[in-house]
Formats: C-alpha cells, structure tokens, sequence
C-alpha cells in the first residue's frame, strides 16, 4: 500500500509539472500575439495617417484645378 501511495504521489508531481509547462507555453504565445497586435496597430496608424495626408493633397489638387488658378495645397 506504501509503494502505490508513493505511485500515486509521483504520478499527481509529474501531472502538476506538465499542466505548468502546457500553461506557460499559452502565456508565451498571448504575449508575442499582444506584442504583434501592438507593432500592427502601429504600422497601422503611421501608415493611415501619411494616406490620409496624401489623399488630402489630391482632393485639394482636384478642386483647385476647376478654379483656374494655381493649386495652393500644403
């Protein structure tokens, strides 16, 4: 009965280790989707920003050109 109990308390240590090992493997993986999730929002927002500049210009441009006179767009 001794060595079952020991059995036993060796199988619960080795169970115990794993789920820590399967639970830090998914914190691993939420970490590097929240560091990819930041550097997109990022690129995002840069990227957004220089296209909204442009497509300003161009419909400044746009309406300039039925007046007649020089495009004054920044």
């Amino acid at each position: 009965m001794q060595r079952l109990h020991q059995e036993l308390g060796r199988f619960w240590a080795w169970l115990n280790r794993q789920r820590h090992v399967a639970a830090q493997g998914l914190v691993e993986y939420a970490l590097i989707l929240v560091l990819i999730a930041v550097v997109v929002v990022g690129a995002l927002s840069v990227v957004g920003k220089k296209t909204t500049d442009k497509l300003d210009n161009v419909q400044c441009q746009v309406n300039e050109t039925g007046t007649g006179a020089p495009p004054n767009c920044p």
